[in-house]
């Protein structure tokens, strides 16, 4: 079960700290993430690759891109580790005790 009035969490439930974090934190960058990137397609700044164009290239990178990314997981996860990121960034990560999408949202 999630934990609850647990001390560790800002509002003593995991999935109301999850919730906080999620829409107040990770939305606003992934959003801003997305906006600067579709900004860049449209002003040229980023190429558009598709299939019937870079046939070659889009079929290399469909077998590279897994390979790639786990190496990228693994180096940034290290790199989370270090503990001056740990503590300002990655430590609200390892205080979940039960990682789940909110199953239990109203505790």
């Amino acid at each position: 079960s999630l934990e609850t009035n647990n001390k560790k969490f800002i509002f003593k439930s995991q999935t109301k700290d999850n919730l906080v974090w999620v829409f107040f934190s990770a939305v606003p960058i992934a959003t801003g993430y997305e906006v600067i990137t579709f900004w860049a397609f449209s002003n040229n700044f980023i190429p558009i690759v598709n299939w019937n164009t870079y046939l070659i290239y889009c079929t290399i990178l469909f077998f590279l891109i897994p390979v790639i990314r786990d190496v990228h997981f693994y180096f940034v996860h290290r790199l989370l580790h270090w503990t001056p990121i740990y503590k300002i960034a990655h430590r609200v990560h390892h205080n979940n005790t039960n990682p789940g999408p909110w199953l239990w949202i109203f505790l």
